[in-house]
């Protein structure tokens, strides 16, 4: 990260994709439906646009093919989901090919000298990663954001659109822009071929997952869906479930905390946080690795 002012923005699209406050949904026993709302990545996106901002959205492979799978399948609760591939055919999703998608964000970001839009504390990785300067991390990461009837708002991205704005950069090379401008439409050509390859390959991909494969995919999208929450949200969704019939009380910390992120529960703060959350509303009392239920 350079001391210039940030002029990109780095978007954890899963984290916005699954970001479900206020409109939650739930099944018949009470547990809460991981969603997709597209709608919000792409007011996000566009919002990010508008105030004068590159914008590169990143998300997992896997979750980009789970959400494809359920849109071709005709399930109405993706039918959005097309929404997400015009974003990819415009080259503005890119779609990260590996089971943990944090690190790639952060580096790219810091990398390209960019905000990074996301709720995730990027808590799982301060420990292992102390090489990350995660106080600058934490000087580009924005999370102070609300949809209101899902179009994004964010008072802390700052407009940099207009030329009387002290962050605006005066470009002196006009006539070079504009040669590259003009190369715009070959560019988002070649965009929409690489798209359409890897449309085409994951559609293979998805016609021949097996059982195994959907349900791995189904988890891994189930926990994405958990970063977008905070700990306390993702404790009283905890306590809610504790409240079923069923529901086994772990009784050792190791135990309770790969449960919590086992149900997608892990918050943005990491599975830890959600413990703590438990704790401080008295549901469970922790001992070194003894967890005591109240």
């Amino acid at each position: 990260m350079t001391t210039k002012p940030c002029t990109k923005i780095v978007i954890d699209a899963a984290n916005l994709i699954h970001d479900d406050r206020g409109i939650e949904k739930f099944d018949s026993e009470g547990e809460q439906i991981t969603q997709m709302i597209p709608e919000r990545l792409v007011s996000a996106v566009e919002q990010c646009q508008i105030k004068g901002y590159s914008v590169t959205a990143l998300l997992k492979k896997l979750t980009y093919k789970w959400g494809l799978r359920e849109y071709k399948s005709n399930n109405p609760e993706y039918a959005n989901f097309a929404k997400i591939v015009e974003l990819k055919e415009r080259g503005t999703l890119k779609l990260i090919d590996s089971k943990e998608d944090d690190l790639y964000i952060v580096e790219y970001a810091l990398s390209e000298n960019a905000l990074i839009l996301t709720r995730d504390w990027f808590n799982d990785h301060r420990e292992q990663r102390k090489d990350i300067n995660w106080d600058a991390v934490d000087v580009i990461r924005k999370n102070r954001y609300q949809f209101f009837e899902n179009k994004f708002t964010c008072p802390d991205i700052i407009d940099i659109s207009t030329t009387d704005n002290a962050f605006q950069i005066i470009d002196p090379l006009a006539e070079i822009k504009k040669l590259v401008e003009s190369q715009s439409v070959q560019i988002q050509n070649l965009n929409q071929r690489v798209h359409e390859l890897e449309e085409r390959n994951l559609t293979k991909e998805i016609d021949s997952m097996s059982k195994q494969e959907v349900e791995r995919v189904e988890k891994h999208v189930k926990k994405d869906s958990g970063r977008s929450k905070s700990a306390d949200q993702s404790a009283n969704e905890y306590v809610k479930r504790s409240q079923q019939n069923g529901f086994k009380k772990l009784r050792k910390k190791a135990a309770l905390l790969k449960d919590i992120e086992r149900r997608g529960l892990s918050s943005n703060q990491g599975p830890g946080a959600v413990m703590d959350s438990l704790q401080q509303k008295k549901i469970i009392h922790v001992q070194k690795d003894k967890v005591t239920w109240r």
